[in-house]
């Protein structure tokens, strides 16, 4: 696990974020894919903290554009590798739809609301191979993988420059 300490800059982009990202899907009846109780402006910030903190991570720009229909898979770009960031308190990276980016990154709260714990990543090929289904409360199964079961984020930059080699 990696800790990472959001500057108040940092979290105010990912409130802004948050709060765009609801902004248009306002009269699309657009809702975010759910797991759990939250409400869709809570789930949109939480996956902004989560995209600040691995974009600072990696030294990435932050993509800051609003969607009304989602991200279609991909949170950002670094080189040729597409991100998908997952914010998750369940212990484990899941997908409710079928993973679209090269590689999906787990973050998760940390001990206080400026703090970003990213927990792992994962290549698409390798979550497809280890996936299993997993159901939480009355929703919909979802395909997931443990948090053992990722890589640890220091390998990340790493990894992704010799993607860039090849």
């Amino acid at each position: 696990m990696t800790r990472m300490i959001l500057s108040p800059p940092e979290i105010l982009c990912a409130k802004f974020l948050a709060i765009t990202r609801q902004m248009m899907k306002f009269g699309t009846r657009t809702r975010n894919a759910k797991v759990s109780g939250k409400d869709d402006m809570q789930i949109n910030y939480e996956g902004a903290l989560g995209e600040v903190a691995v974009s600072k991570l990696l030294n990435v720009d932050l993509q800051a554009e609003g969607y009304n229909e989602g991200d279609g898979g991909v949170d950002m770009e670094c080189g040729n590798t597409s991100i998908d960031v997952k914010w998750s308190t369940t212990g484990e990276l899941y997908f409710k739809k079928p993973m679209v980016a090269d590689i999906a990154v787990m973050t998760s709260p940390g001990t206080d609301y400026y703090v970003v714990n990213i927990m792992g990543w994962i290549e698409k090929e390798e979550f497809n191979r280890r996936s299993f289904s997993q159901q939480y409360g009355g929703y919909k199964p979802v395909k997931a993988v443990r948090v053992d079961q990722l890589r640890k984020p220091d390998t990340l930059e790493k990894w992704i420059k010799k993607q860039k080699q090849n």
